[in-house]
């Protein structure tokens, strides 16, 4: 103990010294003040995201003040006609997006066409799927005792079958007061170009995408609803965003390498996350086993599905065998809204997942022992109603004993 102490105090002095040597060192030869630090330039915050409307306002937007149909009267200078024809000519990069588009074949689809017919023509219906008044042979009058289901035509002087085929076309959006309009300035275009914030709000999806019939209770179609709702809007992601993201084309004098795409893409792999639990690899015939799906809405700002209460998506999951035989009865859950078929039309189920949401699944059930053993899959499907190939498959290999 005693020589520990004569060390402790040794070390000490030693460090006492080292400081006081180390002190007028520094009095002798000072160290030079430290640079000032390069001040850069601060680069300016990037803006808040626009104001957008509340749902129950949206219908009549700065793009869209008067509603549907649109009536463009005056035919901008520099272009020959209203059609995607003529915007073809030099946007031909656009176009190609555009013309797969659910825009471009929003009125042509025979699907479309037969429920038009059997409804009587609504013009609810027609407004946005043929949103220029110049594309409707008859155009609503009035509305037996106001029954927007029931309107009375008359025969529509401007109508323009060319234009007609064109669904959603390019001057429902981009054409007002005689002129063409963008989200930047096009100074050596062939046409005069003027800027528009409104068709970078969300709040233009509105129109078509945020609609209440009269007599309902809730929207019929609610997608701006709910990305208002979500925290996709508080987070300044626009539908734009998403739908529209930017695409490289070819420049010219007249516009920039990038644009925004118009295939106007809705992929429900970028959507939905799926996620399988398993307790094993090997599923022992005629002994119980349990399977577990996660569908958790990771990529949606609105809800999935989303749209009219029609849009059905079907979850189906099970082990199959290799060459596609079900092996047992099927894991079964569907998302969707429903809603009376009478007025007010009250919504009285709505399974969809909200944006970040999510729903566990399970399934406790038995391969029978007259199975074969082998190979097979534990496969996951997700099918919207009368569509003819699944939205997303998941697979696992699993061995059956």
């Amino acid at each position: 103990m005693a020589l520990r102490l004569v060390l402790v105090a040794a070390l000490s002095l030693l460090l006492g010294a080292g400081a006081g040597w180390a002190a007028r060192s520094r009095r002798a030869n000072p160290e030079p003040a430290p640079e000032a630090p390069s001040l850069e330039p601060v680069p300016e915050p990037s803006p808040p995201p626009p104001s957008e409307p509340a749902p129950e306002d949206a219908l009549h937007n700065d793009l869209f003040p008067d509603g549907l149909p649109l009536a463009l009267e005056a035919l901008p200078a520099g272009l020959a006609n209203l059609t995607a024809q003529q915007c073809a000519a030099c946007h031909w990069d656009v176009h190609a997006g555009w013309e797969t588009s659910a825009h471009a074949t929003g009125w042509s689809g025979d699907v479309f066409r037969q429920a038009v017919r059997d409804a009587s023509s609504p013009a609810t219906c027609l407004e946005c799927h043929l949103p220029l008044a110049a594309q409707q042979p008859t155009l609503a009058e009035r509305y037996v005792d106001g029954d927007m289901a029931a309107p009375i035509h008359r025969p529509n002087e401007a109508w323009n079958p060319s234009l007609m085929e064109e669904g959603v076309t390019c001057a429902a959006c981009h054409v007002r007061n005689g002129r063409v309009i963008g989200i930047r300035a096009a100074p050596d275009a062939p046409h005069p170009v003027e800027p528009s914030a409104a068709l970078s709000h969300s709040a233009a999806c509105a129109t078509c995408h945020q609609r209440v019939f009269p007599g309902s209770a809730a929207p019929w179609y609610d997608t701006y609803g709910e990305w208002y709702r979500s925290p996709y809007r508080e987070a300044g992601v626009r539908c734009q965003d998403c739908h529209m993201p930017p695409r490289s084309g070819v420049p010219s004098p007249a516009r920039p390498a990038a644009f925004a795409g118009h295939a106007f893409e809705a992929h429900p792999g970028r959507a939905v996350s799926v996620l399988v639990t398993l307790p094993a690899a090997e599923v022992d015939r005629g002994q119980p086993f349990e399977f577990r799906i996660r569908v958790q809405n990771t990529g949606a700002g609105h809800a999935f599905p989303t749209g009219h209460p029609g849009r059905v998506v079907r979850l189906e999951a099970g082990l199959v065998s290799a060459d596609g035989k079900a092996l047992h009865a099927p894991l079964v859950h569907v998302f969707a809204r429903t809603v009376d078929e009478a007025p007010p039309f009250a919504v009285t189920a709505d399974t969809r997942l909200p944006p970040h949401g999510e729903v566990d699944l399970s399934l406790a059930t038995t391969v029978p022992v007259k199975e074969k053993p082998g190979p097979a899959t534990l496969r996951v499907t997700l099918s919207e109603t009368g569509a003819a190939d699944p939205l997303i498959v998941r697979s696992i290999p699993v061995t059956v004993r």
